[in-house]
């Protein structure tokens, strides 16, 4: 832990834990009751205390440090209120200062300017990814997604289409951009895509699947058509997979970067400006896709997992309004560094015109104790004290008595 910063322990005792995995179900614990948004700019630090290594108790310790008191004083309000921990506490439920620092506790990540948890986390990290899960699926039960207009001219006048072959032909041949000058394929707004699957609900069966990990991002979003017959088969060869009729859907991910996100637009165009027109098509924003293109993954009906119509724009809105929410949480950060920045870049300049300011009054000083100097030099006075010469220091050729030192009005 960092020396002299300050800092909170949080105590649970491990028999309450009941759990063979206790540091992540107390992890469990801590997330459900504090947001990562609330811990920004937070160090995480986890283990067991000193106390229960030479046997003396059976405690295990979450410590956050945070130069900021009012995250860690947050912090110790939401658990004092959390029936959850009080459940599963030690005691004492907190030390602080030098009583926490001196446990001997690991690193377990810390949270960055934008609210997100980084850094190696092994117990912390699956213990989050589970409780925003958890919040994910609350949030999908108690959230309504606003009502749709028709997407665009493109869906506006759906025509009317009698099996699935047609309509896979159709998204095909309306989708995709002809004449672009870069590598299409065909692209889809997720309004337009739920304007087709609610428009011809009877032709097919959906599956929605996201959170798919790939080398480009950890959070693929995938939905595929299936014809309305489509039944999950008992035994089938690659070859017969590959022949299945289907049509599928990728985006709305995040890239693992902004720098991805740009070369992928940049390797499917030719110059800068068919590059900017790609990016316009596949709703490429900072570091993620908010459109959808023609997906490559397997095809894999499973009839659990069949989707209806009318939830397809609730779940695909939803995950656009997060990457929404993290790039204006993003922006907020960028902006307070840039503050931040620009403060020290005032302060910096402040110091360097208050330099050249004392460099200027030191000049000028300079230059008019030479001239007051010149002046008593040839009115044969002491340069330095302007008191006349003495007979001594003319006889000895002295151009200044011999005791000055330093420059006196």
């Amino acid at each position: 832990m960092v020396s002299g910063m300050p800092a909170i322990g949080v105590r649970f005792d491990v028999g309450k834990l009941d759990s063979a995995c206790y540091g992540i179900a107390a992890w469990k614990v801590f997330w459900r009751a504090l947001p990562a948004g609330d811990l920004k700019r937070s160090l995480l630090f986890e283990g067991d205390t000193a106390a229960t290594c030479a046997g003396r108790e059976s405690v295990y310790c979450i410590a956050l440090q945070n130069s900021d008191t009012a995250v860690l004083n947050k912090v110790r309000a939401a658990l004092s209120e959390s029936a959850a921990f009080k459940n599963v506490c030690g005691a004492p439920l907190f030390v602080d200062g030098r009583a926490c620092t001196s446990e001997p506790l690991v690193e377990a990540g810390k949270i960055d300017d934008s609210g997100s948890l980084v850094g190696g986390a092994s117990n912390s990290k699956p213990a989050f990814d589970t409780v925003e899960a958890e919040r994910e699926r609350q949030r999908e039960r108690q959230t309504q997604a606003p009502a749709r207009t028709v997407a665009s001219e493109r869906t506006r006048n759906l025509p009317p289409i009698a099996n699935f072959s047609e309509l896979r032909d159709f998204i095909g041949k309306t989708f995709t951009l002809s004449g672009a000058g870069f590598d299409s394929g065909y692209w889809i707004t997720p309004e337009e895509l739920c304007d087709v699957v609610e428009r011809y609900a009877d032709l097919v069966k959906i599956q929605y699947v996201d959170k798919l990990v790939r080398p480009f991002s950890k959070n693929l979003c995938c939905v595929r058509l299936f014809p309305q017959n489509a039944s999950a088969p008992t035994s089938v060869t690659a070859e017969e997979l590959k022949q299945q009729e289907y049509v599928e859907f990728t985006g709305l991910f995040p890239f693992l970067s902004e720098q991805d996100a740009a070369a992928f637009a940049g390797k499917r165009a030719q110059t800068e400006q068919d590059a900017q027109a790609f990016r316009a098509v596949a709703g490429i924003q900072g570091k993620y896709q908010m459109n959808l293109g023609k997906g490559s993954e397997p095809p894999s009906f499973n009839s659990y997992s069949v989707l209806p119509p009318a939830l397809l724009w609730k779940l695909l809105w939803m995950r656009r309004e997060g990457f929404a929410e993290e790039m204006r949480r993003q922006e907020e950060a960028d902006r307070e560094l840039k503050k931040k920045q620009e403060e020290a870049d005032r302060e910096l300049k402040r110091k360097q015109e208050a330099a050249r300011q004392k460099a200027e009054q030191y000049k000028a000083e300079n230059a008019r104790r030479r001239t007051v100097m010149q002046e008593r030099t040839a009115r044969k006075e002491c340069p330095l004290c302007g008191k006349a010469l003495g007979l001594w220091d003319r006889l000895k050729k002295r151009g200044q008595h011999s005791g000055c030192r330093a420059f006196r009005e």
